[in-house]
This record gives structure tokens, C-alpha cells and sequence, in this order.
């Protein structure tokens, strides 16, 4: 295992440090830095993982939680193990924390009640606000979805498509996301000269807002999760009535009635999971046949989406690999009826490098769902 990279200094030593990882029982030892930010090497359960953190923020503490909140998650996880030892024939599980508990989830989210009560500018934690990802899922939603029409839905203009497009929030939080979608973007000066046809005449949809006016859902397990995205959505004037808010926990609950009716019995037309994989990743939970719950969700979420359906995953605690691994199935794995995920896009965010490999703080995999006879 050697790691050769000219942005670290010390490189010299990266293989010397990474083979203590697996003789230490310290989870943490061996740093390396750049000009900006040191690389903190991390070892549990034979996955090596990385965490950028600032200089300034150093030393590193010894505390994974600790670490977690000074540092950033590099999505580069390595599975450690010898050349003598045969590939493992399933991914292995993270260990388990607080944050895959719904009691951490309520506690955080009466916090961020509270504090927004005191001031209603506050609304809380906005998720991997720290990597642009929820930027970077809105624009992949109004250029890929709408604008490439991902889901083929042939219904004319964006706005038109806008329109037609359901959407539901897995783990909404403080349903900052679904508001976003509902009041809409910009249109930026390059969009609005795009909004001629060949003469030179406008036509629908210039200088509007980019709004999501479709269906509307966002679920979580918290009921103080549901509570505060109601008086934030109370606050911003979308009212409670526009956009759904649900108690729902996907891995306990049955789909229908709360999620699956009416229009979208059958299935939404986007799903989106930012974050909530990773948390229910992090539970410690088993389901009736003794796996981690973390290996029932993609059969669960698979009937959230409707044939031709789209999936968004992005996550802090998984690759994009290992994101396919856990959403992709070989036929063998397969339902019955053919339903399953294959890959459609990948969402670009800033990333790192070193010994040959590339990093992202966080990662995004859109996926559609083919076979079965749903809508």
C-alpha cells in the first residue's frame, strides 16, 4: 500500500503510517498536511476513512464525534485488508453512533425549535451546507430533471414540467429543501436570454422563478423534525396546506396510506435522501431477520418510486461506489417483478486527490427505477 502524493508533505511516510493503522488499536495516528488543512487518517472496523480539517482547528481531538464536527468527511473510504485475505462478499457496516438514533434527532431538532422561537431567522441546520450539496441538488433538479427531462415526461415548457413533477423528501429535517423548491430560483441573466425563440420573441417563462409547484412531501421519523419544518414553513408563508409534512418512519411504517396515495399510489416521480441513508447507516438497529435495518432500505425506498422513477442519494458516509453497491443489485438480488435501480447521473462537487485516488466531502447518485408494472 503506497501512497504517493506531491500536495502532501511527508508522503514519504503515508504507507509507513497507514500500515500502524492496522497494528494500533488508536483509532487516530498519523497526520498529513497541505497548506490549508491537514489529512486525518481514520481507522474503525477495517474501512480507512479520511477527514480534512483546518489547521487552525488543530491539534486533531481524539474524539470521532469531535472530529466529525471540526473536520470534514473525505468519501474515500479504503476497506483494509491483507493480500491473503479474499474480498469481502458484502459491504462492510459503519459503526454505529448517536446519530442514527431518533432520540439524537428529536433532541437536536427541540433545540432548534427553541432557538428559532427565540429568533425566527434561525431555522437550524441546512444539510451538508458546509459541501454546496443542497445547491448542487436543486440546480441538478431544475437543469438534468427539468431541463434534460430526466423522467420523459414530454409536458412542453420547464414550467409546465415543473408543474407536473411530484417530489418526496426522505428525512426532510427542517424542510428547508422543500421550500426551496417551492418558492423557486432565480432565473439568472443566462437563463432569461435562453428564453427566446429563434426571432427573438419571449416566450413562456421568462424572468420567473424556477418553482417546483407539483406535489410536495416531506416525511421524517421525528415528530419534532415535522413540527419545526411547519413553523418554518409558517414563517416563510408557504403554508402548511402547499407543501405535506409527515411523522413517518420508513424502515417501521407501511407506505400506504400516509405516502403512497392518491396520485402518487403508485409511486413519486422524485425521491430524495439527503442524509437519511447515512443516519439509518449509523442505527444499530436489526430487523426480524438479524440484519442491520440499513439493509432493508433500498427494498423500502424502491416502492417510494414510480416506474422511471428517480432516486437522489447523497451522502457524507458512503462513496459513490459503495452508494451503487448498496442501491444496484445483480439479477440474482433482484425482486420478483424485475423492480430495481440502476445508475442515471452523478453530481460533480469540488474534490480531492491522493495516491491515485479522488475524495468529496460528500457524493450524489441519481438513480432510476426500471422493470416491475408500476405507473
Amino acid at each position: 500500500m503506497i501512497y504517493n502524493n506531491s500536495r502532501f508533505r511527508g508522503r514519504e511516510n503515508i504507507d509507513n503510517h497507514l500500515n500502524n493503522y492496522l497494528k494500533n488499536s488508536t483509532p487516530y495516528s498519523g497526520v498529513f498536511s497541505d497548506h490549508e488543512f491537514e489529512i486525518v487518517f481514520v481507522q474503525r472496523n477495517r474501512r480507512m476513512s479520511a477527514y480534512y480539517v483546518e489547521r487552525a482547528l488543530f491539534p486533531v481531538p481524539k474524539c470521532e464525534e469531535k472530529l466529525r464536527r471540526v473536520g470534514t468527511h473525505i468519501s474515500l473510504s479504503i476497506l483494509v485488508k491483507s493480500e491473503m485475505e479474499p474480498e469481502a462478499s458484502k459491504l462492510s457496516h459503519l459503526e454505529p453512533s448517536a446519530l442514527g438514533t431518533k432520540e439524537y434527532w428529536d433532541n437536536l431538532y427541540n433545540l432548534e425549535i427553541s432557538n428559532h422561537t427565540l429568533d425566527s431567522s434561525d431555522i437550524g441546520t441546512i444539510w451538508f451546507d458546509d459541501s454546496s450539496a443542497e445547491d448542487k441538488v436543486v440546480e441538478f433538479l431544475n437543469e438534468e430533471v427539468v431541463g434534460g427531462d430526466l423522467l420523459e415526461l414530454r409536458l412542453g415548457g420547464e414550467r409546465e414540467t415543473r408543474a407536473g413533477i411530484s417530489v418526496l423528501d426522505l428525512g426532510t429535517g427542517n424542510g428547508h429543501f422543500m421550500i426551496r423548491l417551492r418558492d423557486g430560483e432565480e432565473q439568472d441573466q443566462e437563463d432569461e436570454d435562453d428564453e427566446h425563440d429563434e426571432d427573438g420573441q419571449e416566450v413562456e417563462g421568462e424572468g420567473e422563478k424556477k418553482k417546483w409547484t407539483g406535489r410536495l412531501m416531506g416525511v421524517d421519523y421525528s415528530e419534532k423534525s415535522i413540527e419545526f419544518a411547519r413553523r418554518i414553513s409558517a414563517t416563510e408563508k408557504e403554508g402548511e396546506q402547499d407543501i405535506e409534512w409527515t411523522i413517518w418512519d420508513i424502515m417501521k411504517e407501511s407506505p400506504e396510506p400516509k405516502v403512497l396515495n392518491g396520485q402518487q399510489a403508485h409511486g413519486w416521480d422524485v425521491v430524495v435522501d439527503k442524509g437519511t441513508f447515512d443516519a439509518i447507516s449509523l442505527s444499530e438497529e436489526t430487523d426480524e431477520q438479524g440484519r442491520r435495518i440499513c439493509e432493508g432500505y433500498r427494498e423500502r425506498v424502491l416502492k417510494l418510486v414510480r416506474r422511471d422513477g428517480v432516486l437522489l442519494v447523497t451522502s457524507c458516509n458512503w462513496t459513490e461506489e459503495e452508494l451503487i453497491e448498496w442501491f444496484v443489485r445483480g439479477e440474482a438480488e433482484q425482486e420478483e417483478d424485475g423492480e430495481r435501480f440502476e445508475v442515471l447521473r452523478k453530481i460533480e462537487y469540488r474534490s480531492f486527490s491522493f495516491g491515485g485516488r479522488k475524495g468529496q466531502t460528500v457524493c450524489s447518485v441519481c438513480f432510476r427505477k426500471s422493470g416491475g408494472a408500476g405507473m
